[in-house]
């Protein structure tokens, strides 16, 4: 996994990995969850991809949209 930029300083991410139709995002607690593009839609990966690239609005981007938030296809302990 990449190590998370967190510019803000605010972010509970530390790191993310992602392919075509999926990204991983591991939190400060651990526990790494992966969203696909089944489940949250080809915008929304998307949108998460770019987030995670710039270092910067990765967090609220998953808590603010419920689809995504509610929408994780796995959780890694």
């Amino acid at each position: 996994m990449k190590p998370y930029q967190n510019r803000t300083g605010k972010s509970g991410i530390v790191a993310y990995d992602y392919d075509e139709t999926s990204i991983r995002v591991q939190f400060h607690d651990g526990k790494t969850y992966e969203y696909t593009i089944d489940r949250i839609g080809g915008s929304n990966l998307e949108m998460l991809k770019r987030c995670a690239d710039a270092g910067e609005g990765l967090n609220a981007a998953i808590n603010k949209n419920p689809i995504i938030k509610n929408g994780f296809s796995r959780r890694f302990a």
